[in-house]
């Protein structure tokens, strides 16, 4: 837990307030049951509590896509994001357009939200109008704020700044895994965002839509 409370002071003192845990689901291979994991996130509230009265966490998982991921959610063995319709899928990097607009589909008419993880990721979603055609079905879009800081390859980092302009984004997250991998590191995108981009898409993309997906709105 050492290296929990340390992380969480160090996303504290970039600006973050509200974390979601999302510790991955994979079908049949999670070392954690749903319960187990809501126990544990009891003691990371605690804590969070003891650093710093405004930082708040709240629960949910990283759903790795299978067919019967309606199935999961319905019956509790998957998490929602903190309790709501909103859940957040992913992929495998080879994925293919048409699987994920299938699996945009099913989640949709189960009545979930689907929120797509790092979707910069995937090669398949470059090619015009795909990710607007999934917004249209009832997707949004995340991506990690490391991608817009200069971590990635130039041509990727491109591609992820002009979704954000293009206003087809609509959740950053930081990723934060461990101290040696993946840290919480969100101040240079945030600098990049305040300096090329509108204030109105920082103040969207950092507070106002992560409001509205943590009340259970539609945005």
């Amino acid at each position: 837990m050492g290296e929990t409370r340390f992380m969480l002071k160090e996303a504290y003192a970039q600006g973050i307030r509200s974390v979601i845990a999302t510790p991955h689901y994979l079908h049949r291979h999670n070392k954690m049951s749903a319960g187990q994991i809501l126990d544990a996130l009891e003691k990371v509230k605690k804590m969070a509590g003891e650093i710093a009265p405004d930082l708040t966490i709240y629960s949910g998982e990283e759903l790795f896509y299978h067919d019967g991921i309606v199935e999961a959610l319905q019956s509790g063995r998957a998490l929602s994001l903190g309790g709501t319709r909103y859940v957040l899928i992913e992929f495998s990097t080879t994925v293919s357009y048409k699987e994920i607009y299938q699996a945009v589909r099913q989640l949709t008419l189960a009545g979930y939200i689907p929120v797509l993880a790092h979707i910069e990721r995937f090669t398949c979603l470059r090619k015009s109008g795909c990710i607007e055609e999934l917004i249209q079905a009832g997707a949004y879009m995340q991506m990690n704020f490391s991608s817009l800081s200069g971590i990635n390859h130039p041509v990727d980092r491109i591609w992820c700044r002009k979704a954000v302009k293009k206003g087809n984004i609509h959740l950053l997250g930081s990723d934060m895994h461990r101290l040696d991998y993946r840290p919480p590191e969100i101040k240079k995108a945030v600098d990049w965002l305040l300096k090329d981009c509108k204030r109105e898409t920082f103040e969207r993309l950092t507070y106002y839509q992560p409001k509205k997906l943590l009340n259970g709105e539609l945005f």
